[in-house]
């Protein structure tokens, strides 16, 4: 009989941590449990993992069939249960997802999911060697300011081109390892950042949006094959293209 059930539920985070979330009942006959049951002795505690689900018979002189179970956890992300890259990147990229309005993107999937621990399978990012290196979101509905992206010094591909990205382009110059860049068709205002350090960038994309001002020296991108300004509102002079010796 139902009465004669009880029901633990164990959280994976070591804690030890069991809640009993269904207890025996003496004068509970009837033969069926289809009930949905909920816990706060969680609280705090990091959701992904194993979770582990027990069920007792007190008296046991009955037989049943345990049919299925769900479990729906409720709570907030934290980069704490993140494993596979730094902690201040997956900070950064969390800062990114809240910034452009990430529970509106076209494909979010698994981004701050509170029961991953691979920042790496967030759609869109790629990882080498437990970092960062690839972030790929065209068109993909971002709205909104774009946050510093310091935190990720090994970035090698950024690609938020096609989107709604406004206000100022973040630094780039302290992404040493960047070799293309893909911000066009966005609404950037502002001037063009200092590209100096970036001795490894191929191809820089800014192409339709709406900068202002002067083309900063390009002077440190002797690796440039490939640069578009166009549909700006730019001015000044043109700085040197001496040291772009691979310049297509």
């Amino acid at each position: 009989w139902r009465g004669d059930i009880i029901i633990e539920l164990e959280s994976p985070s070591g804690t030890g941590t069991v809640s009993q979330i269904f207890s025996s009942r003496p004068l509970d006959n009837n033969p069926n449990i289809n009930w949905t049951f909920s816990s706060v002795h969680f609280w705090d505690e990091l959701a992904a993992g194993t979770w582990t689900i027990r069920v007792y018979d007190g008296w046991g002189s009955t037989t049943g069939t345990f049919d299925s179970w769900a479990l729906t956890i409720y709570g907030t992300f934290s980069c704490l249960s993140v494993t596979d890259i730094p902690q201040s990147e997956c900070e950064a990229l969390q800062a990114l997802y809240e910034e452009t309005g990430g529970d509106s993107w076209t494909t979010n999937t698994n981004w701050l999911s509170t029961t991953t621990t691979t920042a790496c399978d967030w759609y869109g990012v790629s990882c080498t060697g437990g970092n960062v290196t690839g972030l790929s979101l065209y068109n993909n509905n971002l709205n909104g300011r774009l946050p510093s992206l310091t935190d990720l010094p090994n970035l090698i591909s950024l690609d938020l081109a096609g989107n709604n990205l406004t206000g100022s382009l973040p630094a780039l110059s302290s992404l040493p390892n960047l070799q293309t860049v893909w911000l066009d068709d966005n609404q950037f205002t502002g001037s063009i950042p200092s590209l100096a350090g970036l001795i490894a960038l191929q191809n820089l994309g800014l192409s339709e949006n709406q900068l202002t001002g002067n083309i900063p020296s390009l002077t440190d991108l002797t690796a440039l094959q490939g640069l578009f300004l166009n549909d700006n509102q730019l001015d000044g002079n043109i700085p040197s293209l001496a040291a772009l010796t691979n310049l297509d």
